[in-house]
C-alpha cells in the first residue's frame, strides 16, 4: 500500500503532521520529496566546481602520452557504440 503524508524534520526526528495508517512497530519504506534552498544549491554547485578545478589541475600534470592513449581509447569506444547502434537499428 502507498500513502502520501506530510512530515516535519525536527531535532533529528521526522514527525508526521497527522495520524498514520500503521500498526505500532510496523516497518515502512520512505520516499522523500523535499525542496533544496538556494543557499544549499549554491553550496553544492561550489563544491562541484572546486572538485572540477582539482581534476583539471591534476589532469594538467599528466604527460601527453597519456592523453594520446586516452584519445585512442575514446575513439575506439565510440566506434563500438556506433556499430552497436547501427546493428540495433537494423533490427538484427
Amino acid at each position: 500500500m502507498t500513502a502520501t503524508i506530510e512530515a516535519v524534520y525536527e531535532n533529528g526526528i521526522l514527525r508526521p503532521m497527522g495520524p498514520l495508517p500503521l500498526s505500532e512497530g510496523q516497518a515502512v519504506k520512505l520516499q522523500m520529496d523535499y525542496e533544496v534552498s538556494s543557499e544549499q544549491e549554491t553550496e553544492r554547485v561550489e563544491r562541484i566546481l572546486a572538485l572540477l578545478q582539482d581534476v583539471q589541475e591534476e589532469a594538467a600534470k599528466l604527460p601527453q602520452e597519456f592523453w594520446d592513449l586516452f584519445d585512442r581509447e575514446l575513439q575506439e569506444s565510440r566506434m563500438l557504440f556506433t556499430e552497436r547502434d547501427e546493428f540495433d537499428s537494423d533490427g538484427q
